[in-house]
């Protein structure tokens, strides 16, 4: 076996395949998860199951062969998921769940370009979208295939040093990330944008507990880049990247200060506890 081959599950067949194999997220119809896995478990399993098909019923999208109903098929996935994550020697690995008319394919490659602890503490730089209006549009709040405008977007972030970019509305206010959800802290409050056409992201609720359970003053708002020169810290949250702080967020120089560092140890405080 090749140090990096992707082990795949598409269902019901375990196998092992090279990474120039695996299917791109931007050919199709259908929709996919991203999953970090640490010590052979993938993590917030459940959440990112209930996400997927949630997402299947109001896209109308179909999750199973006929003679199987929601149930079985949820469990069946999350039965190939635990066992995949439980053969496969990458720790940490990145797991994608993708669903194409109705057949599911699991892949799990290793995760080794992710942010370091490091990286956190100096913070990174992400851009603000020129244009208004989110790139997926009507889709926007679910992870659709084909992923291609927030690829590409992301892409030309990054071609200009940033890690990500963060679309805005037409009236100005933050929404999300290509692939992260988007916090501020603003007059010692923790905001994040509604869910109003954004992803409702598995990594976000997780922080927002976190958050309660710091007994920090917390809530849903609209963020606006007026309010750029007023943010305190800003952070952006995936199931990969956990809580990355931003030390520049479109031309405004950010700190990285003590809730975004203070969410991350409690963030993984509660994955070590279960919870």
């Amino acid at each position: 076996m090749a140090a990096r081959d992707a082990h795949v599950w598409r269902d019901g067949r375990f196998d092992t395949v090279a990474l120039t194999e695996l299917p791109p997220v931007t050919e199709g119809w259908g929709l996919f998860e991203t999953l970090l896995v640490e010590a052979n478990a993938p993590v917030l399993l459940d959440e990112h199951l209930d996400r997927i098909f949630l997402s299947a019923r109001l896209l109308g999208l179909p999750i199973a062969p006929a003679e199987t109903d929601e149930s079985q098929r949820r469990e069946q996935v999350r039965a190939a998921s635990l066992e995949l994550a439980r053969r496969t020697p990458y720790d940490p690995g990145r797991m994608r769940l993708a669903l194409d008319s109705g057949v599911v394919t699991l892949s799990l490659v290793p995760y080794d370009d992710g942010p370091s602890d490091e990286d956190r503490r100096r913070g990174a730089w992400a851009a603000i979208a020129d244009e208004s209006g989110h790139p997926l549009g009507a889709e926007a709040g679910h992870k659709v295939i084909p992923y291609t405008p927030l690829i590409e977007a992301r892409e030309a972030a990054q071609a200009a040093g940033c890690v990500e970019v963060v679309f805005k509305d037409h009236k100005g206010h933050l929404l999300e990330g290509s692939a992260s959800n988007l916090f501020v802290v603003l007059e010692g409050a923790l905001l994040t944008p509604p869910l109003r056409g954004i992803l409702p992201g598995v990594t976000r609720a997780a922080v927002l507990a976190a958050a309660r359970r710091l007994r920090l003053s917390t809530r849903e708002a609209d963020v606006s880049v007026a309010d750029l020169p007023r943010f305190e810290e800003a952070f952006i949250t995936g199931s990969l990247k956990e809580i990355l702080p931003l030390s520049r967020l479109g031309d405004q120089t950010l700190p990285v200060g003590p809730i975004s560092l203070a969410l991350l140890a409690a963030l993984r405080s509660d994955r070590a506890a279960g919870r």
